[in-house]
């Protein structure tokens, strides 16, 4: 697990040349979707009026996503996919492979960063909204949204 936790920063730290942003946002597929074809103006204002207006935040986005994206996180994680499959058999977390993906992933990104920065999780899919995921992604310090506008409000807050 170090190994991959070390990775994780080490790609992070590359894409931000050596710095740990202070906001760290983690997105889904949906949201991805929503910016493609223009169907959440606060998906649109994050991605392309935030990012290039605060150095100290950073998009990434998980590879099973599988759509080309500016911070697209290509780097393999096997650990991940070891830890999806068998939250994927688990019914406690009530999760299909590839949400089971980005739910690991998203976990190994707050483990990773620790308190070095703020970790948000932007989805539209209720699927994470399951007791065990949250309580999960809320002890390494991953804030799960739902809706964009309170994403972009959190993000704002942070950065100012």
């Amino acid at each position: 697990m170090d190994k991959t936790l070390r990775t994780i920063r080490s790609e992070i730290e590359k894409n931000k040349e050596g710095i740990i942003p202070n906001v760290t946002l983690i997105i889904d597929t949906n949201i991805l979707a929503d910016h493609a074809w223009s169907r959440d103006s606060n998906i649109t204002y994050l991605i392309e009026e935030i990012v290039s207006e605060h150095p100290d935040f950073l998009i990434v986005v998980p590879q099973i996503c599988k759509i080309e994206f500016k911070l697209f996180f290509s780097k393999s994680l096997p650990e991940q996919y070891e830890i999806a499959y068998y939250i994927s058999k688990d019914p406690e977390y009530g999760l299909l492979f590839d949400d089971a993906l980005i739910f690991s992933f998203a976990k190994l990104v707050g483990a990773s960063l620790e308190s070095d920065s703020n970790v948000l999780f932007l989805t539209k899919d209720r699927d994470f909204e399951v007791g065990k995921v949250m309580k999960e992604l809320n002890e390494v310090g991953v804030e799960v949204y739902f809706s964009s506008d309170k994403c972009v409000q959190r993000i704002i807050n942070l950065l100012v």
